[in-house]
């Protein structure tokens, strides 16, 4: 049973590499860059504006209405951080872009 297990976990990390190579690679330079660019202007954001300058730069989705920030849906952390991550791939409305620079 375990030489078949291994071989499932084999199969499966080279279909995640063979994925990785067609769908992320590729574009792995420009994704760098706009997360470095959006990096960039959230820091400036944070050193000129402090945490509510931060919390602004992020609209239109969520908002910040001190003390309160505001999305699309009610999200209870109930003591729980928050931690915001750049989407690349991102529809929303100020996205400059897309991942392959078109």
């Amino acid at each position: 049973m375990g030489g078949v297990h291994k071989a499932a976990i084999v199969a499966m990390g080279d279909t995640l590499h063979s994925y990785h190579q067609a769908a992320i690679s590729p574009y792995w330079s420009r994704l760098q860059t706009l997360v470095d660019a959006d990096r960039t202007v959230r820091t400036r954001a944070l050193l000129d504006d402090g945490v509510e300058g931060l919390l602004n730069s992020l609209r239109p989705v969520p908002q910040w209405h001190s003390p309160v920030l505001m999305g699309d849906r009610d999200l209870h952390l109930n003591g729980r951080g928050l931690v915001p991550v750049t989407a690349a791939a991102s529809s929303a409305e100020g996205y400059s872009g897309d991942i392959a620079g078109r």
